[in-house]
Order: structure tokens, then C-alpha cells, then sequence
């Protein structure tokens, strides 16, 4: 998937508009919580990737999540 892709389907996941999300964007301000960590673990591992519970702690902004994808 490409970048804007990501974006998007993590747009989805939050339930906001795709461009409102930029690399800076902090997922605590978007509704980051267990859910949407779960969603985001899910992503990933259709992205062949899987997240563990440490790095998916760490995630911060939304770049640090598309660094995973």
C-alpha cells in the first residue's frame, strides 16, 4: 500500500477524514485507545507486519505508525 493508502485506511480506523491526518498527528488527540490499537495491529498484519504490544505502546504520532505499515 502506498502512503496516501495508509492514510486512508488509518482514517477509517479513527473515524476521521483522511486529511486531517498528517505525519505529526498525535493518535491521543484522534482517539487512540485499545480499539484502535487493535485495529492498527490487525492492519499491520495484513501489511505482513506484526506489531507487538511494546511498539504499538510506542507509537506516538501518526508516522510512527506509518513507519510500521
Amino acid at each position: 500500500m502506498t502512503e496516501k493508502e495508509n492514510i486512508e485506511a488509518l482514517a477509517d480506523i479513527f473515524e476521521t477524514d483522511a486529511s486531517s491526518l498528517t505525519k505529526e498527528t498525535i493518535l491521543k488527540d484522534i482517539g487512540w485507545d485499545s480499539m484502535t490499537m487493535l485495529s492498527v495491529m490487525a492492519l499491520s498484519k495484513a501489511h505482513g507486519k506484526n506489531l507487538n504490544g511494546d511498539q504499538v505502546r510506542a507509537l506516538v504520532t501518526v508516522g510512527d505508525l506509518l513507519a510500521y505499515l
